[in-house]
């Protein structure tokens, strides 16, 4: 999305004159801009998305010599493809100063399964102290076993002071001891799906930079 303003000193006045838009060498549009004068004025907006492909792009404005000063605004958004996940739903992930790691006992079957989830979260080389925030995506849909979640609160040792269930995933405050936390908790479709959960992201609670990201699990249950 493109955004052109024009300008010019006040004691000038006239056409604002054209821009022609170029994506890759291609004429995307020519606008018609706005007098300029000692006024705001409204931008004028343009929508560039289908002359954009993946990789690299180009992007030129062409305007008359003479013409008005004018400035631009470029607005993007973009996505990335995941890494690949590996084969039931285990994955890895560590940056400096945290380590993540998820495994689902099974990521295939049939509605009101049990399905076991593994997690592991630590500091890295004790880099760090205080609390750390996992936040463990699950699939849409799913019914969180809380009784699993009380087992594994009181077999911590109180490393994990808390818990609340959202819709899309699992958020565990962490006080970690040498070596992490491990604990497993547990969940049941309640209907037939083909759907990736939330991504899984552990991260200091003062230090919110400091993160480690789990792709995606992909999960696929079928009707009874």
């Amino acid at each position: 999305m493109l955004s052109l303003l024009t300008g010019r000193p006040a004691q000038q006045t006239g056409s604002g004159g054209t821009a022609d838009i170029f994506v890759n060498d291609q004429l995307a549009q020519t606008v018609t801009l706005p007098a300029a004068s000692n006024q705001l004025v409204n931008p004028i907006t343009v929508d560039i998305s289908k002359f954009l492909h993946t990789g690299k792009n180009a992007i030129r404005i062409r305007r008359p010599e003479g013409s008005p000063y004018a400035s631009v605004q470029a607005l993007a958004t973009f996505y990335g493809p995941w890494p690949e996940v590996k084969p039931g739903g285990n994955f890895e992930t560590r940056s400096s100063d945290l380590r993540l790691q998820t495994k689902c006992d099974k990521t295939e079957g049939k509605v009101g399964d049990e399905i076991t989830c593994h997690v592991e979260a630590e500091r890295v080389a004790f880099r760090g102290y205080g609390m750390i925030l996992a936040e463990i995506g699950i699939p849409p849909g799913v019914d969180v076993d809380r009784s699993s979640l009380e087992s594994a609160m009181q077999g911590s040792g109180w490393v994990i002071n808390q818990y609340d269930v959202l819709p899309d995933r699992l958020v565990v405050y962490l006080w970690p001891e040498a070596g992490g936390a491990k604990f497993d908790f547990k969940f049941r479709p309640r209907f037939g799906l083909n759907a990736k959960s939330a991504a899984s992201v552990l991260y200091d609670y003062y230090n919110p930079e400091a993160r480690a990201v789990v792709p995606p699990a992909t999960f696929r249950v079928k009707e009874k």
